[in-house]
This record gives structure tokens, C-alpha cells and sequence, in this order.
């Protein structure tokens, strides 16, 4: 084995261990502390199982009965200012009321057992991710773990998030659309809903060149809007409805990383309703342009997904950090690229994947620097999703040819 491959080597296994240690660390720290994991969104979705039990389900959003139980759990008065609404579709709340129960109203366990659930989920949703290009990457042990350590996941597993529906949602329709399965495709965008307004930006498009996914889209999704909708009751809807439509305006803005908190931190002297107008015209427009380029491309591959994904984050008009998970989706197509290129080798993608999560890691200690980094990693993935076939030339004239794995095997 040569020096190269050995260093190779030494980077994925250091990287693995560093970021297992550090995330050990960090959870086991939150565990410890009340104020960190009362403080974590998942008191919010706990909230809702407990007042599915007690009260049933149309009173899961009542504002004021989320307020009181918050309130017992944390043992203290709550300022209304510091309760998140629980502005989540309601497909998830008859499993989080089995959780209460099953948990037996325990908040730590109730905690350690839906982040066990969630990262089962992530498992399932990176594996296909894997397998949708095999060609390309495979499920290796090695790809699995450095992709299931990425930071923004680890941080959605902090906080109990229902993220990795999205997840599995967008790696659906990237697997659908490379396979040529349109329901499929559809089905991940009906995931998707779990952020309605990505979910739209994407799904809208689909008018304009493959109509079989948009309508395997509004079928599944009605379906799951049924579902999900008819225990609440007229009552339970309205108060439903309520939450919803005010879920993305005005929303720790400044704490986004969007385009609106962008503008929000860039901009402090301009008022909050001029920066969401901005925001929401930039959304639109993102939509328009998007079914502009599904039109003019009238055949859609994973690099104009990779793109959409990357562009309906940051239009986004609501996005905290581990939303950003989905940037795994994009960041997968952009390695396919380039190990296609023979600008990298397939043993690398891990690599890559480890330092990118190495780096959001340490840009987490400074919230200047976390903002920049994150940033920056979108705009290097789309640049080079935009321009890959420019930027693949230009790194294979510059960089030495990388050998095949079939050659490799014959020496």
C-alpha cells in the first residue's frame, strides 16, 4: 500500500473518531443539563404526545394548553415568547403519542428513544441514497457511517426534528427520477410536505416536464393530508390552520440561514416586513426560474435536483439549522460528478464527506464563523453543480489522472 493510500486511510479513520468522540460529548452533555435538553425542540413534539393522551388530538395545537404542560415538565412559569409552536404537520402525532405512553410520560427516555428512532430512519434513508447510483458510490460501511456523522444530522438528532422525513423525502425523488420510477419520485416529494413550502418549490416544476411525478405528488400527499388531518376535527384544524399561517413570518429571522437572514443580519436598520417581502419575492421568483430551466431541460437529471435542493434552502422562507441536513442530498449528486469525472476516486467520497462535517463542526464554536461556513459550502456545491462539466475539465487538467479501481485490482 503506498504512502498516498495510507494517508487516505489515516483521514477517514481519524475523522470517524473525532467526530464520534465529539458528538458523544456533546449529547452526553445535554443529557446532563435540563436546560439544554428542556430547551431542545423536542419538548415541543413530547408536548404534543402528551396532550394527545390526555386531551386527544384535536387540542394538540392549543397554544395555551402547549404552554402549561411545557410548564410541568420544566417545572417552572414559561414566557409565551419562549414556547415554539408546534407548526408541524400532524403526520407524526399518533407515533409520538405511543412514544409518551410507551416511555411512560419520562422525558429523558422519551428523548434517547426518538432520537433512537430518528437515526434508525436516517440508516434506511442514507442507504438508498447509496444504492441510487451504485455506479458511482456504493453502500460501503465506510460511505454509510460518513455520511449518517454528518453535522447538520447530528444537530436534527439533538433536537428530535422531524428532518429526516425531508431527507427521505428529497433522497426518494433523486433515487425515483435516476431510476425512472415517477411514484417513487412522487412519494418523496409527498415526504416532503413536512416542509411545505421546500415541498412546493420543488414539486411545482414537475408541471413542466414530467407531470406523472406532480401527480403522484398531489395523490400521495392528499392522502397523507387526510390521514394526518382527520383526527384533529373541525377545532383542532382551525387551531391548526392558525399556527401554519404564521410559521414563516417574522420566526427568529435573524437565526436563519436563508436568504431573509441574510438580509435580516446584513441589514439590521431595515424593518422585518420589508426583508420577509423581499424574501417571499425571491422564493417566487426561485420558482419561476426553476420551471423555466425543468421546461428548457425537458429531461431532468440528479445535477438539476442537486440545484432545486440547494436553491429551495436558501429561498426558504423559514430555515434553521437542521434543515440543512438536506444538504447531504446535493452534496451525494456533486460526488457523482466528480468520481464520474475521474476528478475523484470512489474510496474518497467518505473522505470528503468527514472533512465537510469536521469543518460545520468546528464553525459551530463561533457563530460568525458557523454562518460563513455554511454559507460557503452552499455556494461551492452550487457553483459546482452549475458549472461541473467546466470545473471537471479544469480539475483533471490540473490534478494527476485518477487510476480506476478495475486497474488497480490488475496491478
Amino acid at each position: 500500500m503506498s504512502r498516498r493510500l495510507d494517508l487516505r486511510w489515516v483521514f477517514r479513520v481519524g475523522g470517524l473518531v473525532a467526530l464520534v468522540i465529539a458528538y458523544a460529548i456533546l449529547w452526553l452533555k445535554m443529557l446532563n443539563d435540563p436546560v439544554e435538553y428542556t430547551g431542545s425542540d423536542f419538548i415541543t413534539y413530547y408536548t404534543v404526545g402528551v396532550i394527545a393522551n390526555r386531551y386527544g388530538f384535536e387540542h394538540v395545537y392549543d397554544f395555551n394548553l402547549q404552554k402549561a404542560v411545557e410548564e410541568e415538565i420544566v417545572g417552572f412559569e414559561v414566557a409565551d415568547s419562549n414556547v415554539m409552536p408546534h407548526n408541524h404537520i400532524p403526520l407524526l402525532n399518533p407515533l409520538l403519542a405511543i412514544l409518551v405512553t410507551v416511555t411512560d410520560e419520562k422525558y429523558l427516555l422519551a428523548l434517547c428513544v426518538w432520537a433512537l428512532i430518528l437515526l434508525q430512519a436516517y440508516i434506511l434513508a442514507i442507504w438508498t441514497l447509496l444504492r441510487a447510483r451504485p455506479d458511482r458510490m456504493d453502500a460501503s460501511p465506510a460511505n454509510l457511517l460518513a455520511f449518517l456523522l454528518f453535522f447538520p444530522l447530528f444537530v436534527s438528532l439533538m433536537n428530535g426534528q422531524d428532518t429526516v422525513l425531508l431527507v427521505l423525502g428529497a433522497i426518494l425523488l433523486v433515487s425515483g427520477v435516476v431510476k425512472h420510477k415517477d411514484w417513487t419520485a412522487g412519494l418523496g416529494l409527498a415526504l416532503m410536505t413536512v416542509r411545505p413550502q421546500i415541498a412546493v418549490m420543488l414539486a411545482l416544476p414537475f408541471l413542466f416536464t414530467n407531470r406523472r411525478i406532480w401527480w403522484g405528488f398531489c395523490a400521495i400527499a392528499c392522502v397523507f393530508v387526510l390521514v394526518s388531518l382527520a383526527p384533529l376535527g373541525l377545532a383542532g384544524l382551525n387551531s391548526f390552520l392558525d399556527i401554519m399561517s404564521t410559521a414563516v413570518t417574522g420566526s427568529r429571522d435573524t437565526a436563519m440561514f436563508n436568504v431573509i437572514g441574510f438580509l435580516s443580519r446584513a441589514l439590521p436598520s431595515v424593518s422585518t416586513s420589508l426583508i420577509q417581502a423581499v424574501g417571499w419575492v425571491a422564493y417566487v421568483l426561485g420558482i419561476g426560474g426553476l420551471c423555466f430551466l425543468w421546461k428548457k431541460a425537458r429531461q431532468v437529471d440528479e445535477r438539476l435536483l442537486g440545484l432545486a435542493l440547494i436553491l429551495s434552502l436558501l429561498l426558504s422562507p423559514h430555515l434553521v439549522y437542521h434543515d440543512l441536513t438536506l444538504l447531504m442530498v446535493p452534496l451525494a449528486i456533486a460526488l457523482w460528478e466528480a468520481i464520474g469525472a475521474e476528478v475523484l476516486r470512489r474510496n474518497d467520497a467518505a473522505v470528503v464527506v468527514l472533512a465537510v462535517s469536521v469543518f460545520l463542526l468546528l464553525s459551530f464554536m463561533h457563530i460568525t464563523m458557523q454562518r460563513f461556513v455554511v454559507y460557503l459550502f452552499m455556494d461551492v456545491l452550487l457553483v459546482y453543480l452549475w458549472q461541473f462539466p467546466r470545473l471537471n475539465y479544469w480539475l483533471a487538467a490540473k490534478m494527476p489522472p485518477v487510476v480506476k479501481e478495475s486497474e488497480c485490482r490488475k496491478r
